[in-house]
């Protein structure tokens, strides 16, 4: 029986382009998950629930930042 694959927990910086800075904390009491570059300090917050994993805060960080660099207008991150 094959193991399961781990799902990475700390994860490059968009920013700095830190690699393994930004650890991502899942509060599921408050449906919060955050991410934060323990380098540059840059950092994201969504909502979560029960299902969601630190990769999913992760990546749709990347896509806020992506879309914020497409549409001036957009949230920064």
């Amino acid at each position: 029986m094959k193991a399961k694959p781990k799902v990475a927990q700390v994860f490059d910086c968009p920013f700095c382009g830190g690699k393994d800075l930004c650890g991502c904390r899942m509060d599921f009491d408050h449906s919060m998950g955050s991410i934060e570059c323990d380098s540059c300090g840059a950092k994201y917050e969504m909502q979560i629930n029960r299902l969601s994993e630190a990769i999913d805060v992760y990546s749709e960080w990347i896509d806020m930042c992506a879309s914020a660099v497409r549409s001036p207008a957009a949230t920064l991150c």
